[in-house]
């Protein structure tokens, strides 16, 4: 497998981790309806696991677990609130790392299968 897809997995995963702890602190300070800061909070700690288990070498573990976090972050993007055009903006750039954490993933396991594919 290509060290060069683990890295950039590794990098996407900890800028999505920093990401969600800042979302939680926008969230917090803008007070919306129904503001609910702590699942940032919950899902940027989600997201150190995932960083710790693909460094510790359980890739395959630390992938999955991104990869439907991200795939969650996509799917769930249509339905934040985005009163302003900072949110817009934050968001919208926020879902598009979490496209690239889930196409990376892909890559990661895409990588293993051809390498563990006899020849």
């Amino acid at each position: 497998m290509s060290n060069r897809f683990a890295s950039t997995l590794l990098t996407l995963t900890v800028m999505m981790a920093i990401g969600e702890f800042a979302s939680s602190i926008i969230i917090a300070v803008e007070n919306y309806a129904d503001a609910q800061p702590q699942f940032a909070v919950a899902f940027g700690v989600l997201f150190l696991v995932a960083a710790w288990l693909q460094r510790r070498g359980q890739l395959s573990v630390g992938a999955s677990l991104a990869g439907v976090l991200c795939l969650f972050e996509m799917v769930s993007y249509p339905s934040w609130p985005k009163p302003t055009a900072f949110d817009w903006v934050g968001d919208t750039i926020y879902v598009l790392l979490a496209l690239a954490t889930f196409t990376t993933t892909i890559a990661v396991f895409v990588a293993r299968y051809r390498v563990r594919r006899p020849a």
